[in-house]
């Protein structure tokens, strides 16, 4: 607590110093370093958020480059097929086929605003042991308006467990108030939303916002079972 990047690991460093803390910041960069504790090999990936350089180390638990290049294949063909999609129906289903084949969960459904910010479920594709949500109505305060802002700002987010897992964070003396994590992908979660997500028998479960000329117009949410 309290070293130099440069005491830690020269070579992180030296990679990190690479990086602008200006131009596109505060975008995801993914980061040419190899990490491994207790045989898990880590990603690490960085962004500047105010004023703040944040490196994170994400387990990547993909089995093999084989598996990691179907799935970009499936990502590759679905993009194709959305674009050449006769009506945005067939659009979305393609896109909610292709999410679930790539992440595997049980159920990836489009969830479209309307105008009083509630929600419907517009596509889905799911396995036989779940409920169909297709066609079902939300409420506003299903997501809330603090939830939506994050989620403008956020493209993506993975929730891996809800079993509140939390770790606390340890900051040094000198920093002055809690570190924003908001743009971070490997934080915390409100005890609010995973227990909202057990009470629908949800583990796990991953967005991504859909925009609509720099609007949040709605999100592909992805729920998995185990």
């Amino acid at each position: 607590m309290g070293a130099q990047l440069t005491e830690i690991h020269p070579e992180l460093a030296a990679l990190l110093s690479g990086f602008s803390d200006t131009e596109d910041a505060d975008l995801h960069q993914a980061l040419d370093f190899d990490l491994s504790v207790e045989g898990v090999a880590y990603d690490a990936v960085t962004h500047v958020h105010s004023g703040l350089r944040i490196v994170e180390f994400a387990p990547n638990l993909d089995p093999s480059p084989k598996s990691l290049r179907h799935r970009m294949r499936v990502c590759s063909n679905a993009c194709s097929r959305v674009l050449q999609a006769d009506d945005m129906e067939k659009s979305m289903q393609v896109a909610v086929d292709a999410v679930r084949a790539i992440t595997g969960f049980a159920r990836v459904k489009v969830y479209r605003f309307l105008h009083d910010w509630s929600g419907e479920v517009m596509a889905e594709s799911r396995v036989e042991t779940v409920p169909s949500y297709k066609g079902l109505h939300f409420p506003t305060h299903d997501i809330p308006k603090q939830a939506r802002e994050i989620m403008r700002l956020v493209p993506s987010r993975a929730i891996g467990t809800v079993q509140d897992d939390v770790v606390p964070i340890k900051m040094h003396k000198d920093l002055a108030g809690p570190i924003d994590l908001t743009r971070s992908i490997t934080r915390s979660v409100s005890r609010m939303h995973t227990a909202y997500l057990r009470n629908m028998n949800v583990e796990a479960t991953i967005y991504s916002s859909l925009m609509h000329e720099g609007k949040l117009w709605g999100i592909i949410s992805a729920h998995n079972d185990h």
